[in-house]
C-alpha cells in the first residue's frame, strides 16, 4: 500500500489545521511531497517551501487517536471506505477511498460542529 493511502491527503491536512487540528505528526506534507522526519533536515535546501507551509500529514492511527471512541471505520469489498460516529446527538458518515482521508471527513464534521476540541 503506497504511503499516499496511509496519511490523510494535502487538501483534507490543509482543512484540518485549518481548523487547529493536530500538526505534529510523524509525516509531513512539504509541497506535494510527503517527508519523513529524516528527509525534514537532510533535503530541506534553499528551494524547499517555507517550514510554515508545511501542514502535518496525519496517518490512520494519528487520526484515530483524535477521534473519539463513538468512530468506527468500515471497509466492504470493493465500496469506499466508511467511518461512522454516533454519540447520540449526531449521526455521521463519512466515505472516501482511503481510511485516512474518511477519518479525516469525520474528524473534521466533529471540530466543524463542535464535538471535538
Amino acid at each position: 500500500m503506497s504511503l499516499s493511502k496511509q496519511v490523510v491527503s494535502r487538501e483534507l491536512a490543509h482543512k484540518l489545521k485549518g481548523l487547529g487540528g493536530k500538526q505534529d505528526s510523524y509525516f509531513t506534507w512539504v509541497g506535494d511531497s510527503i517527508w519523513p522526519p529524516t528527509a525534514m533536515s537532510d533535503y530541506e535546501t534553499f528551494s524547499t517551501p517555507p517550514r510554515d507551509t508545511w501542514i502535518g500529514a496525519c496517518t490512520v492511527a494519528e487520526l484515530g487517536e483524535m477521534l473519539p471512541g463513538e468512530c468506527s471505520s468500515l471497509k466492504h469489498h470493493d465500496f469506499p471506505w466508511c467511518v461512522l460516529y454516533n454519540n447520540g446527538k449526531l449521526i455521521t458518515r463519512e466515505y472516501a477511498d482511503s481510511e485516512a482521508d474518511a477519518r479525516a471527513r469525520c474528524l473534521l464534521c466533529l471540530l466543524e460542529n463542535g464535538f471535538v476540541a
